[in-house]
């Protein structure tokens, strides 16, 4: 006699399953995004570090203390170009699976800042 499993065995295994990847799931999603904004906190911080070095440096070698016109070659530097779309000093990057974040890049200065209409977002990954 052939030994199998019912229908109803069948139909329990994958309610509990649908159920387990109901909170699963989310939690993953969460878990990427926390990641995804640790990320990019990491990469502005390197970022700002590189524009104050990259002044410094020329004080040192020139006397004259100037900012980087862009920071292409530090994002290239760090490999994170690929990461970050340019639109003239604004600069771009996917914070989580539905939003994007822009900054701005003020050469004047030296400013490498959160233009995020929403503020809170800006706080969460400058501070």
């Amino acid at each position: 006699m052939k030994k199998s499993f019912t229908l109803l065995e069948i139909i329990f295994v994958i309610s509990v399953l649908a159920i387990l990847s109901s909170v699963a799931i989310p939690k993953f999603i969460d878990s990427l995004n926390s990641a995804n904004i640790l990320k990019v906190r990491s990469d502005i911080s390197m970022i700002r570090s590189n524009i104050i070095q990259y002044k410094e440096d020329k004080l040192l070698k020139a006397s004259i203390a100037t900012y980087p016109t862009s920071i292409d070659n530090i994002l290239d530097l760090l490999n994170i170009a690929s990461q970050w779309s340019k639109n003239n000093n604004l600069y771009t990057i996917k914070l989580t699976s539905t939003s994007n974040v822009e900054f701005k890049y003020d050469s004047n200065t030296g400013i490498f800042d959160c233009t995020h209409k929403k503020q809170d977002i800006c706080k969460e990954i400058t501070q």
